[in-house]
């Protein structure tokens, strides 16, 4: 049971260098879900969560979406 629920509680954003606990509330409380992140701006992203964490988040998010 508990390994079923990390699993079910684990985000690809806990997978992203410079994102913690707290960036990734911040997210989650702003944008709702990662397509809404993948769809935010440069500038949105950086008021959020920093500049160089938002351009972390930017390339993982471009790494892992279809071609």
């Amino acid at each position: 049971r508990i390994r079923r629920k990390k699993e079910m509680t684990k985000s690809m954003l806990d997978d992203i260098s410079g994102i913690g606990p707290v960036k990734k509330q911040a997210l989650l409380a702003r944008f709702k879900t990662i397509k809404n992140m993948a769809c935010a701006t440069d500038d949105e992203l950086a008021k959020t969560i920093g500049k160089q964490a938002s351009k972390a988040l930017k390339n993982a998010l471009a790494d892992s979406s279809p071609q």
